[in-house]
């Protein structure tokens, strides 16, 4: 497994009385192997995610989920953001409360891809 910054410098702003209410945004770029399970839980996170997973996870209060050139079995659970599916086989099951809900009639077999949001809407297509 690798895990690296997208950013090129070190972050070094010392230490001073407001250093504990300072907030700092982070791009991630990580390399797992196939077999392993990935989960990512986050108040606030745009998560991208490419490949072949055995199982993906991603639990977002705030922010959107975008999957591309997926195949594997996954959950995504949103409050605020949108979801994005593009996969080759998977039977999707997929529910918003507020928002659009979009599966390519052609997803029906495969390992299951569940996504939930409430007011995000979700995108599920079928690629070659």
């Amino acid at each position: 497994m690798q895990i690296t910054s997208t950013y090129k410098e070190i972050l070094t702003s010392g230490y001073d009385k407001l250093s504990a209410h300072k907030v700092y945004a982070v791009n991630l770029k990580l390399i797992i192997p196939e077999s392993l399970q990935l989960t990512i839980i986050s108040n606030i996170a745009n998560v991208q995610a490419k490949g072949i997973f055995n199982f993906f996870e991603a639990e977002l209060k705030s922010g959107a989920c975008q999957l591309t050139s997926f195949t594997g079995k996954a959950l995504v659970n949103t409050f605020t953001g949108d979801v994005s599916i593009q996969t080759t086989q998977a039977k999707v099951t997929a529910s918003s409360n507020h928002g659009k809900v979009e599966i390519d009639h052609e997803l029906d077999f495969g390992k299951l891809i569940e996504v939930k949001s409430i007011y995000g809407s979700i995108l599920v297509t079928k690629t070659q």
